[in-house]
């Protein structure tokens, strides 16, 4: 029987820190571990590789494609003053990959903390869990028992840090499907409950988005992820 893909993001935007697009912000490619520049393409074949830095567009977005390399990436402002962030030991998965190996990631950083006490209100990526990403998923393809899991981490150990699984594509996107929640104030590892998908047969946007139960703490979420648990 055919296995079908989760459609890949064939144009990624890149946001600063404060979720704004990076209007020719550049993207330098290389291979993981070093300095050594790794190319990426404009397309799935793999036939026209892309300038390496990878320049932005004005809404800050590019067609970034991966090889079967392990990358390292530097995001920098269009004047190269200031590096956004670094991410290294990148590779490309397709959803078999990511299925068979039983996680799908969510990303995250331990740089970057969040004070609300709700969750951010709106379905774009600049409402989610800082540095993490929208995962396109057609629940038909995660067969199994998921949950969510990853990083947390409070200022006060009185003040929680929760993180929620929501549906980003069916309207309410401020609705948690499931949570993960911690106390820790140096960072513990946390996995929910299981995740009931949405109605297999159409593809919808996942995301994480973070809160914390006091406006006077801030709280961390990173190394998130779904992962298979049955």
């Amino acid at each position: 029987m055919a296995v079908g893909n989760v459609m890949p993001t064939p144009v990624q935007q890149f946001l600063d820190n404060n979720g704004n697009p990076i209007s020719a912000g550049k993207l330098y490619t290389y291979a993981a571990g070093g300095s050594t520049p790794l190319q990426t393409f404009t397309d799935s074949n793999l036939g026209t590789p892309n300038a390496n830095p990878v320049i932005l567009d004005s809404a800050g977005r590019a067609a970034v494609f991966l090889s079967s390399n392990s990358y390292k990436f530097v995001l920098k402002t269009a004047d190269d003053a200031t590096t956004l962030w670094t991410r290294d030991n990148v590779q490309s998965l397709t959803l078999q990959q990511t299925v068979i190996g039983e996680n799908l990631p969510m990303f995250g950083t331990e740089e970057r903390s969040v004070n609300d006490t709700s969750y951010a209100a709106g379905a774009t990526a600049d409402k989610l869990s800082p540095t993490t990403k929208i995962l396109p998923l057609d629940s038909a393809n995660a067969t199994g028992t998921w949950a969510l899991r990853g990083m947390l981490r409070t200022g006060n150990g009185s003040h929680a840090a929760t993180a929620a699984l929501v549906n980003l594509s069916d309207g309410s996107p401020e609705t948690a499907i499931v949570t993960i929640t911690s106390t820790n104030t140096t960072g513990e590892i946390v996995t929910s409950s299981a995740i009931t998908f949405a109605t297999a047969g159409a593809t919808k946007n996942y995301g994480v988005k973070l809160k914390s139960a006091n406006s006077a703490t801030y709280v961390t979420a990173w190394g998130l992820e779904l992962v298979r648990t049955a």
